[in-house]
């Protein structure tokens, strides 16, 4: 029992760090096309 809580756990972050990083790759984009409208790369 408390390894299958421990796999819930594991689980549990894994989840939360897949959703961070979406959360960087999602934002990325939108961070890199704002600094091109602010300043535009020559």
């Amino acid at each position: 029992m408390a390894s299958r809580r421990q796999d819930a756990g594991e689980r549990g972050t894994w989840i939360a760090r897949a959703r961070s990083m979406g959360r960087v790759l999602v934002n990325a984009p939108v961070r890199w096309s704002v600094d091109r409208s602010i300043r535009p790369f020559p």
